[in-house]
């Protein structure tokens, strides 16, 4: 008994050191985005389509100003949140969410994915996490912007407007 209890405690000292290692370097505030696209993701990846709950994407995952949600035209408003919204799960899906991970834009200064952040969204960069196939994370496929105070995520598709500049949807 002494030994499971021994090998348990030595497991738990074991997983806590690592998940401190995966994070070295990383500020609070990231590791909180990062802990909500994680849960985002294996709650999109549990479900069907159908099955997703708008209530728990808005409650958990996803900021968006319930002022935008009632107005109909806007990107936001839920006829066309699904549209954009498919996005993740596709991803999701085409990838694997055992293939997936993320990190801070900041860890991709020298990265041509950080071209626009440089001037155009120069503010947003610390609310800025760049995702990745894990077996290629010198070559990313996205940016994800996150509001500061909920953690959550507030956009995931960075547009070009060619000479107008960037923006997020």
């Amino acid at each position: 008994m002494k030994f499971h209890t021994l090998f348990f405690f030595f497991f738990c000292i074991l997983n806590l050191f690592s998940q401190e290692e995966d994070f070295r370097d990383w500020l609070p505030h990231e590791v909180e985005y990062y802990k909500n696209l994680k849960g985002l993701a294996e709650y999109v990846n549990a479900r069907d389509k159908s099955d997703i709950s708008k209530d728990t994407l808005f409650k958990k995952y996803i900021y968006v100003d319930s002022d935008t949600l009632k107005h109909k035209g806007t990107l936001y408003d839920m006829e066309n949140f699904d549209t954009i919204f498919s996005f993740i799960p596709a991803t999701i899906k085409k990838v694997g969410i055992q293939n997936l991970d993320a990190k801070p834009l900041r860890f991709y200064k020298q990265h041509e994915i950080y071209r626009p952040f440089q001037s155009a969204l120069k503010r947003v960069v610390p609310f800025v996490m760049v995702y990745y196939r894990k077996e290629r994370p010198d070559e990313p496929l996205g940016t994800l912007l996150f509001e500061p105070k909920t953690h959550k995520l507030h956009s995931w598709i960075l547009l070009s407007q060619g000479d107008s500049g960037w923006y997020y949807l």
